[in-house]
């Protein structure tokens, strides 16, 4: 007999070439405890839809695996001075100029993210669940808090917790 059913969730942009060990550890808890865990590695599902360069640029490069996800977040669309603070933000991080075709790309990748989330929320069964899990650590954070909404809007009775690199101390208060 079970105590309840988890889901744990990794969402974009984890890399992936290794595996997240934040997740296997948790779920590997929690099974001991005598809960059944599933997991959902929701980051190499979305890679499958970007372009290389998004991707490259998502993982590793100045906060953009957040931007990525800031309208399926918050709603409404790129406007053109998000896009200049963006290209201005990421030159000085980058110590050179993203060329407007990657720019191109980026912003047609928003639209996908959003797509993404909306098309996670409504793929899993959130019934068959007693509490969701997010790993977070950096460029994690707004693509789980995006489908942490949805999935309270579906059932705002679910526990929905976060953890992870993103949550500890001063920045997950």
């Amino acid at each position: 007999m079970t105590r309840g059913t988890v889901l744990l969730v990794g969402m974009p942009f984890a890399g992936i070439d290794l595996p997240n060990l934040s997740i296997a550890l948790v779920q590997a808890h929690l099974r001991h405890g005598g809960f059944e865990c599933h997991a959902r590695y929701a980051n190499l599902d979305l890679a499958t839809r970007l372009d290389p360069t998004v991707l490259a640029l998502a993982d590793g490069g100045p906060m953009t695996g957040e931007w990525l996800f800031v309208p399926a977040l918050h709603g409404g669309s790129v406007v053109d001075d998000d896009i200049e603070h963006y290209a201005r933000f990421a030159q000085g991080a980058l110590g050179e100029a993203l060329d407007d075709a990657v720019l191109d790309r980026l912003v047609e990748a928003r639209d996908v993210c959003t797509t993404f989330v909306d098309e996670m929320a409504d793929c899993i069964d959130w019934d068959s669940y007693d509490a969701v899990g997010f790993s977070t650590v950096f460029q994690q954070t707004l693509a789980s808090l995006a489908l942490a909404r949805r999935i309270k809007a579906r059932r705002a009775d679910l526990p929905v917790l976060f953890g992870g690199a993103s949550m500890h101390g001063d920045m997950g208060v």
